[in-house]
Formats: structure tokens, sequence, C-alpha cells
């Protein structure tokens, strides 16, 4: 995704922080907020979840009705 300042530090992209979280056991923050276009947001925001981390929100930017869960 696009927007102001998405270069900084602390945003990353959701598979790599599960991957931090998975093999290294690294939080990559306390605070969580997925920006999703995929399904596969869900499962990693379950897996960060279960690693300890807070997911505050999953924003689904895709139409109602264009996904599963």
């Amino acid at each position: 995704m696009l927007f102001p300042d998405n270069d900084r530090p602390g945003v990353m992209l959701a598979g790599a922080a599960d991957r931090y979280a998975q093999a290294f056991g690294v939080a990559c923050g306390r605070h969580v907020v997925i920006a999703a276009n995929s399904d596969s947001a869900y499962g990693v925001a379950e897996s960060l979840r279960g690693a300890g981390m807070n997911i505050v929100a999953l924003v689904d930017r895709r139409a109602r009705g264009r996904y599963r869960r």
C-alpha cells in the first residue's frame, strides 16, 4: 500500500513480521495494524496474535462480499 511515510521504521509487510515472529521469536511491535488485500492477512493476524502481539485492527480494503473468513 502506498501512503505517506510508509518507509518509516516499524512499517513492514505482514509476511515479514510473521516470519520474524515464527523463525526468531521476535515481535515486530506490541500493537499491530494490518492493512489487507487478500485472505492470507487473516492467517497472519492469527499467527501474530499467537506470538503475543496485540492486533489493534485488520483493515481489509476489498469491497464487502469479496472475501471469505
